[in-house]
């Protein structure tokens, strides 16, 4: 007998073989079932995630505070070239002095600051112009506050403080205003 005839394995090998490779097919055939019907499982639910992830407030009925994983993209937005802001050269934005106010009030300064004398209206020598808009009851009317500076006999001039409730603008809105403003 030749060298390759002794190594062929005798029938009770192979059939021994054959029931082993039967087990074997048997337990992976088994194996594969089991992880299709799971594979089939989790695709469904990676179709539902991924639904439910696309979902927002703007293409749902879901509201806005119940938040996803991911906001929606919004494109952005076209450059203008300028900066934010007020543009050089723009027009000013404030309040605009009137000529005449309904209402005036004079402030002098309590006593002149180099003597301590009182002063008076005819002392005054200029004054600075500050104007509150405010509503009453039923027209706008604008007091204009004027802070005199008076010039002494004794030569000082002295300058009179805004009251309290004046804005440092030439032009503002009274508290009426302000809180009608805030209620509406």
């Amino acid at each position: 007998m030749s060298q390759a005839g002794a190594e062929r394995p005798s029938y009770d090998e192979l059939a021994a073989l054959v029931v082993e490779q039967a087990r074997t097919i048997t337990e992976l055939r088994a194996d594969n079932e089991r992880l299709r019907a799971e594979v089939g499982k989790l695709s469904v639910r990676v179709v539902e995630l991924e639904r439910r992830l696309g979902r927002n407030s703007g293409n749902s009925s879901l509201p806005p505070s119940a938040g996803t994983f991911t906001r929606p993209q919004k494109p952005p937005a076209a450059k203008s070239g300028r900066k934010r802001g007020r543009q050089p050269g723009a027009g000013g934005g404030g309040l605009a002095m009137v000529e005449r106010a309904d209402k005036v009030e004079d402030h002098l300064p309590p006593a002149c600051a180099g003597c301590g004398a009182g002063l008076e209206l005819a002392d005054s020598i200029a004054f600075e112009r500050r104007q509150v808009r405010d509503i009453p009851l039923v027209t706008v009317a604008v007091t204009e506050h004027r802070a005199h500076r008076c010039q002494c006999a004794c030569g000082a001039t002295t300058r009179a403080v805004m009251p309290e409730q004046v804005a440092g603008s030439p032009t503002s809105y009274g508290p009426n205003l302000r809180a009608l403003v805030a209620r509406l």
